[in-house]
């Protein structure tokens, strides 16, 4: 699915979408890192955007959530 960022100066076709480590932050990981679409104010922020774009494309996404390692 295409995502555009928080900001809205990157649209990305996102395959593995979740949380950040810390639940503030919406990511997709690619073959090159961790992209950062979003940082929100509070975890609760950030898990509404994610259920709207579950509800835009029809199926739950962003299930999971960075493990503390990955930076």
């Amino acid at each position: 699915m295409w995502i555009r960022s928080q900001n809205g100066n990157i649209l990305t076709y996102c395959q593995t979408l979740g949380f950040s480590e810390d639940g503030y932050g919406i990511v997709e990981v690619t073959d090159n890192g961790i992209l950062i679409l979003g940082d929100y104010e509070t975890p609760e922020q950030a898990k509404c955007v994610m259920d709207m774009i579950s509800q835009s494309v029809g199926h739950q996404v962003g299930v999971f959530q960075m493990p503390k390692e990955v930076k």
